[in-house]
């Protein structure tokens, strides 16, 4: 009868019941018959159910594709073969844009660049933690802050605080990355004004000697490594931009600045030099004044004067020479007697 078969094939007829009817899993490798008994066999693990051996024996729907297990999709080779197939498995950094199944493999996309491994999506706000160079506002990962010329990170950026960044000592360089705390020994370059007191044993920015005085020149400025120093200019200048007598401050066509009771001596070449002016000896008086590029101009005072003058005039006598009287108004040649 039906659902039966000969177990006894060959000695005579015995009927057994066939084997139940094949699981949802299993597909009818051998039918029922007069002859021969049910055989199921397990679907192979890509299907959900099947009608042959194989991932390429998973029961077709059509339209719909396979009918495969979860975790599987149809992959269709254009020519009408179709298998199941496992879905890809998004790593780390992915999240999956696209489920899997019917004919279309899971859309594994790479997670923000903020994220530091899984992500729910492909936004900011989407990570499972920030990365490295980024942190939580609370909504989202965000790019930590890089510390502006002239201050340094106090605090690193990480988790839900981004950077906190302070002011470096004021002796150090208002520039990118000057300094790693807040002290002067913490400086990495110096401001200006400043130098490394320290040289060659890590750097301590001190402030400067005071600018010279208008009576000195900087025979060092002021500079990374060294401190400005000072030196008095020589006598004959008023001021002056470098060492010695030709050192004076030069003005121009007006000259050096030469000190008082000095005068600018230029030899023509282009080289000047402040000298001390003349001084007009015990007979002579200043004819013309020292200053500019004129030294004094002394002349020799009256034969009627003994030492003296205020100029070259008998009347210009500070006192007569012998053989010379004052009338009230001048030195006068004595007279002679008579015979």
């Amino acid at each position: 009868a039906n659902e039966h078969y000969d177990s006894e094939a060959g000695a005579g007829v015995t009927c057994s019941a066939c084997a139940a009817p094949c699981a949802s899993s299993e597909f009818e490798a051998q039918a029922c018959s007069g002859e021969s008994d049910r055989v199921c066999t397990a679907c192979d693990s890509a299907c959900a159910t099947c009608t042959a051996a194989g991932a390429a024996g998973c029961t077709d729907n059509g339209a719909s594709g396979l009918d495969c297990a979860a975790g599987h999709y149809t992959l269709d080779d254009g020519g009408g073969a179709r298998t199941c197939v496992a879905c890809a498995t998004c790593g780390g950094t992915e999240f999956a844009a696209g489920g899997c199944g019917g004919f279309a493999d899971r859309d594994c996309q790479p997670c923000d660049a903020s994220c530091e491994a899984g992500c729910s999506d492909g936004t900011p706000g989407g990570c499972d933690a920030c990365a490295v160079g980024f942190w939580d506002n609370g909504d989202e990962c965000t790019a930590c802050s890089a510390c502006g010329d002239g201050t340094y990170a106090e605090a690193p950026c990480g988790g839900s605080s981004d950077t906190q960044c302070e002011p470096c000592h004021a002796g150090c360089a208002v520039s990118a990355d000057a300094c790693t705390g807040p002290d002067a020994d913490d400086c990495v370059a110096c401001a200006n004004e400043h130098y490394d007191s320290q040289a060659g044993a890590g750097v301590t920015c001190s402030a400067c000697a005071a600018p010279c005085a208008s009576s000195e020149f900087e025979a060092q400025a002021c500079s990374g490594e060294s401190d400005r120093v000072c030196t008095a200019c020589d006598s004959a200048c008023a001021t002056c931009t470098a060492a010695g007598a030709a050192g004076c401050t030069d003005n121009g066509a007006s000259g050096l600045d030469c000190a008082a009771g000095h005068y600018t001596l230029d030899d023509g070449g282009g080289a000047r030099t402040c000298v001390a002016c003349a001084t007009c000896g015990g007979t002579e008086f200043a004819a013309g004044g020292c200053g500019g590029f004129a030294d004094r101009d002394c002349q020799p005072c009256d034969a009627s004067c003994e030492a003296g003058c205020s100029d070259g005039t008998p009347g210009g006598c500070d006192a007569c020479a012998v053989g010379f009287w004052d009338n009230g108004d001048e030195c006068t040649a004595c007279s002679a007697c008579g015979d």
